[in-house]
């Protein structure tokens, strides 16, 4: 990058740092990648945005307020936004943009992975029994993903090995995999632990009719793990809250859970648009911690349909007054994979008290 591309970018990242509520600095590269997300869609709005740019929420809502002050962006039709001759000669001229192609894996969605043969059918089989899932309650930060990235999870754990003869445990299931994963009847055993009665109760309805034999058990994950269940797994899976200790607690039972004396291997999800790279940064250094190590980051491998933008730190910064609510599923995760690498110590062992475990704002 040239050093008059640089100025400029530090020049709006200085003054979106100032925008807003939440008192963040906003990087030059934030800046950078939210003005390419533009160029590349031609037309879209603030959700889709944040989306494409794989930036935090709060740094893209200071640059957009920046960009549409300066006049490189403008709205259309209220909710739409585009660059304007300025900043498409801003983009093209100093940012050296030139391509607006998207290059993702058109097959997969950039996924790795495809559906098809037994596993397609099981799709089909899992998609007509979620239809009938209990209500998303938002109490407990429930965003159910889309059908057919569960049963993408399962299969990206057949593709590792992690599915035929192994003893695999879902902590928190709201997006329903458990019932994805037992439908395949490779596993040697399947255990959830969640606190939604009703949820729990839906899952073992199915269990029972489908002859599935999944363990249902009701548990607070802010309280250690029943000691019939610690030490007992070859596979965890979890997809926590988006918050640092959220995400930390989560692995860490997901930790607790697996067998000393194998390479136990763990499953979580992560965004970027509610994840600074400060928390995964953070996240990570847990991770390695806990005798951890990532093997796999694939990213926005999980598309959540139902999500409640009027809960979230959104609402802190004051997003909802200048754009309206998205129109449809734009928050994405990466799917994370981690492996025993070391002695497994679970980052919290005890209970977890506080009300971080649903600070989205604390980085």
């Amino acid at each position: 990058m040239n050093t008059k591309s640089l100025k400029i970018l530090e020049s709006l990242a200085k003054e979106a740092s100032m925008k807003g509520v939440v008192k963040r600095e906003v990087s030059i590269e934030a800046v950078r990648r939210v003005i390419r997300a533009l160029y590349r869609l031609g037309i879209a709005d603030f959700w889709t945005v944040t989306s494409n740019s794989g930036e935090y929420i709060i740094d893209v809502f200071k640059i957009m307020l920046t960009l549409l002050e300066k006049g490189i962006v403008e709205r259309k039709d209220t909710d739409m936004l585009t660059l304007t001759n300025k900043g498409l000669q801003l983009a093209r001229e100093d940012l050296k943009l030139k391509h607006k192609d998207f290059l993702t894996c058109k097959s997969c969605s950039g996924k790795t992975i495809v559906i098809e043969g037994k596993f397609l059918e099981i799709y089909k089989k899992y998609s007509k029994i979620v239809s009938n899932r209990p209500e998303v309650k938002y109490e407990y930060d429930q965003a159910p993903i889309h059908p057919r990235d569960a049963v993408n999870r399962m299969a990206f754990l057949y593709e590792k090995g992690d599915l035929e003869g192994k003893e695999i445990i879902l902590l928190g299931d709201d997006d329903l995999v458990s019932l994805a994963i037992a439908l395949t009847k490779l596993p040697e055993r399947v255990a959830i632990l969640d606190v939604d009665d009703e949820l729990l109760s839906f899952i073992k309805k199915v269990s029972k009719k489908e002859e599935l034999n999944i363990e249902v058990i009701k548990h607070d994950l802010r309280y250690p793990l029943p000691e019939n269940l610690a030490g007992s797994f070859d596979v965890f899976f979890t997809d926590p809250p988006d918050t640092l200790w959220g995400l930390i607690l989560f692995v860490s039972r997901g930790v607790e859970s697996l067998r000393k004396d194998i390479r136990g291997v763990g499953y979580f999800c992560m965004t970027h648009a509610d994840c600074p790279l400060e928390r995964w940064k953070r996240v990570f250094d847990a991770v390695l911690k806990m005798g951890m190590v990532p093997t796999d980051i694939i990213h926005d491998f999980n598309t959540y349909v139902d999500l409640d933008v009027s809960s979230e730190d959104y609402v802190t910064e004051g997003i909802g007054k200048y754009f309206s609510p998205p129109k449809a599923p734009w928050y994405k995760s990466s799917l994370i994979r981690i492996e025993k690498a070391g002695e497994l110590k679970p980052y919290i062992e005890g209970e977890m008290k506080g009300e971080e475990l649903y600070d989205y704002l604390l980085i």
